[in-house]
């Protein structure tokens, strides 16, 4: 029997874990697999869909910046994923390659682990309006949060995550905060929960987030980067008393429910988070 053929396409993609901590899982579950990453350009995510299908790949998650733009490529996409607005799994099956969303299932578990068992009633601020924020959005919405706000550098597609957020759940009130306006600081010291889904502290970017002086102690704040650990938003949370959750959890729950569509098998969460925390702390 073949090993299954799996892999992640995004750019850029050094950054990721995902190989490791597939692997990771395949082996604790006896499983033959390959995992590779592949690095698309933007002009190439057509060529690069039709060779997976040239390819007979398995599955591929797809990260930044594709998880929109890749469901036009697809046979199918999932009632999930299709009201989120993003995929970021693929399935093969049989010949046809079928979009899933996993993120936000893999945010909402990561944010309960962490201690938020219900967020229903709650006031979210949410930074970016792209695939994995689409999957936040929807997600908290589900669960019955009472306000989000969505701040993004281009107004249109925070206009574009409002409308959507609000076909998900009627009952969730939705604002709009202009980037680097003086109604952030207001949007993010109001909410009961804010979350980063941009890029903005990745890496050695340096880079900051605007509004962070509205943080302060009750609020729960969440960075769906997980490369460094400890970003700048969440070092801001600590200093003002606010609980932090890094991004690791969430991408590993999101592994989670991406491995088990491809495979049918548990994901070892806790071994997984341990092995891939001791690879990011300095």
């Amino acid at each position: 029997m073949k090993p299954l053929a799996l892999g992640i396409i995004g750019h850029p993609i050094g950054h990721t874990l995902s190989p490791r901590m597939h692997l990771m899982a395949a082996k604790y579950n006896d499983i033959n697999l390959s995992y590779s990453a592949y690095d698309v350009s933007p002009k190439s995510l057509a060529r690069a869909i039709d060779g997976v299908r040239a390819l007979s790949i398995d599955g591929l998650n797809v990260t930044v910046p594709y998880k929109v733009e890749v469901m036009g490529l697809l046979d199918e996409i999932s009632a999930t994923a299709r009201a989120i607005g993003a995929v970021n799994t693929i399935v093969r099956e049989g010949e046809l390659l079928k979009g899933y969303n996993t993120d936000a299932a893999g945010f909402i578990k990561s944010v309960r682990k962490n201690g938020l068992t219900d967020p229903n009633g709650k006031s979210v601020f949410v930074y970016g309006a792209g695939g994995a924020a689409r999957a936040v959005v929807t997600a908290l919405a589900s669960a019955g949060v009472r306000k989000i706000t969505v701040t993004n550098r281009t107004e249109a597609r925070s206009v574009e995550l409002a409308v959507s957020a609000v076909q998900t759940a009627s009952t969730t009130d939705v604002d709009i905060a202009l980037y680097d306006s003086n109604k952030l600081f207001e949007s993010v010291s109001s909410a009961d929960i804010i979350v980063n889904t941009t890029s903005v502290g990745m890496g050695a970017s340096g880079a900051s987030l605007p509004g962070l002086e509205g943080l302060h102690a009750g609020q729960l704040v969440v960075d769906i980067v997980y490369a460094p650990l400890k970003t700048d938003l969440l070092k801001r949370a600590e200093e003002a008393g606010a609980r932090p959750l890094d991004g690791l959890w969430m991408l590993i729950y999101q592994g989670a429910e991406a491995f088990r569509l491809w495979t049918g098998k548990p994901f070892p969460v806790d071994k997984v988070r341990n092995a891939m925390t001791a690879e990011l702390e300095p």
